[in-house]
């Protein structure tokens, strides 16, 4: 996922910070942290019964239903979370320090008028999404094996698992997977939904319908629906982030534009460098002009359609669809040839830069 969107790892970052913040601030009388905040969007408390067995994992929406008594609802401080944690503030450091001393290569090489070669354009672009994503996760501890157990009271119910979180978002959890929602099946469902468009665009649609749908339920559905064990979830999804108000919605929107438009710009730097042949310099071009104006594209056409009528919207999603595909065709084809530009380089970069070698790094 993150060589194919990593965008999507900020979005991803920067809600559960969202979320983690909004978590600290309603239980800051019990201390409350980020990392509280962080902990319990990883599926770190688990309610148990008397004999330790789980019960169910406890959501941050759902925390309230083991605060009947006060001695009942998780206490743990900060430092035993981050005692947890496989990974304490000066390894993120170190991480920290090694991805800024990349960005200062390539700005030293810019600067000395050193060839920069097309992979490490592409490698500081990921490179400056990193630096955004670790600087939401700052306060999230990492790799932590076992959750903290509540124990069970005696007034709780958990028979039921659709905790009411109020968006009715447990229930749509905890849904099985597989059920279309229609008696003909999931490709008859497809095609009767195709009915709208003219014939001539359908099979078009179709393909390209199905590839998003293989992308989905092969790829990205397993990181966001739970792990069930004994008919109880255990375990939250791997992209798990919790619930958002609509006004932070339109703020991560707004923002996964940005860095999305971001990470396409900084493949532009390598607009000029010099390539094995014209057609690969064409293709790299038109590629980082792909994925920087696709998510303006998008953003807007998501937005534009709500207030158009019913036929220009349908057609607006067509359009949507087409230039997400050439999206993903862009981001491949910009992988592709940052490696197979190797083979022919420019003899000024093999040169380093000299200066960078008396500056203390890891």
């Amino acid at each position: 996922m993150a060589l194919i969107a990593p965008e999507l790892l900020v979005v991803w970052s920067m809600k559960q910070w969202l979320v983690a913040r909004r978590l600290a601030k309603k239980h800051q009388d019990r201390n409350w942290t980020k990392t509280h905040g962080f902990f319990a969007l990883m599926g770190g408390f688990m309610l148990v019964d008397g004999e330790g067995e789980p019960v169910q994992l406890l959501h941050p929406d759902n925390l309230s239903m083991v605060d009947v008594l006060d001695r009942e609802f998780p206490r743990i401080t900060e430092g035993e979370i981050l005692d947890k944690s496989k990974r304490d503030a000066l390894s993120k450091g170190l991480i920290m320090v090694q991805t800024t001393w990349f960005i200062l290569q390539c700005a030293a090489r810019w600067y000395e008028h050193l060839p920069i070669t097309e992979l490490e354009i592409a490698t500081l672009a990921f490179t400056v999404l990193n630096l955004i994503t670790y600087a939401f996760w700052w306060n999230k501890p990492a790799d932590v094996r076992r959750p903290h157990q509540v124990v069970k009271c005696s007034v709780v119910d958990t028979t039921n698992n659709d905790f009411d979180s109020g968006e009715g978002e447990a229930e749509v959890r905890n849904k099985p997977r597989g059920d279309p929602g229609n008696q003909g099946g999931f490709f008859v469902g497809l095609w009767d939904a195709l009915e709208d468009y003219h014939p001539a665009f359908r099979p078009i649609i179709f393909l390209i319908l199905i590839v998003s749908h293989m992308l989905v339920d092969g790829l990205f559905m397993p990181c966001f629906m739970p792990k069930i064990g004994s008919s109880i979830e255990i375990q939250v999804p791997t992209c798990y982030s919790g619930c958002v108000s609509d006004m932070e919605d339109n703020l991560i929107a707004s923002v996964s534009v940005c860095v999305a438009t971001l990470f396409g710009a900084i493949h532009c730097f390598a607009w000029s460098l010099q390539f094995p042949s014209s057609p690969q310099q064409l293709l790299w071009r038109v590629s980082a002009l792909t994925i920087t104006s696709v998510p303006i594209i998008e953003f807007l056409g998501y937005y534009v359609g709500f207030m158009l009528d019913k036929g220009i919207s349908r057609a607006l999603g067509v359009l949507m669809l087409f230039t997400a595909t050439a999206y993903i065709a862009a981001r491949v084809t910009l992988l592709v040839l940052a490696f197979t530009s190797l083979r022919s380089l420019p003899p000024g970069a093999y040169e380093a830069v000299y200066w960078t070698t008396f500056i203390p790094h890891v």
